[in-house]
């Protein structure tokens, strides 16, 4: 599957499990969009490397057990 050109959202996706899938698809040419909620630091660390991939990347915070939260995130 080509994902160049794609976006994904990935939640939880500043570190662990959530970072590695990040990481990976922003090594597939894939541009990410990782959420987080209280992992600032670590979602600006993700970000960079995931950018370091030649790939758009940015950052979001949201509370996902709030309906309107998740209405903003995307």
């Amino acid at each position: 599957m080509e994902l160049k050109g794609k976006v994904a959202v990935i939640t939880g996706g500043a570190h662990r499990v959530g970072r590695e899938i990040t990481l990976g698809l922003a090594r597939k040419g894939c541009d990410v969009l990782i959420h987080f909620h209280a992992s600032g630091d670590n979602a600006n660390l993700t970000r960079a490397e995931a950018e370091g991939a030649g790939v758009k990347a940015f950052s979001a915070s949201a509370d996902l057990r709030s309906p309107a939260e998740v209405v903003e995130l995307f």
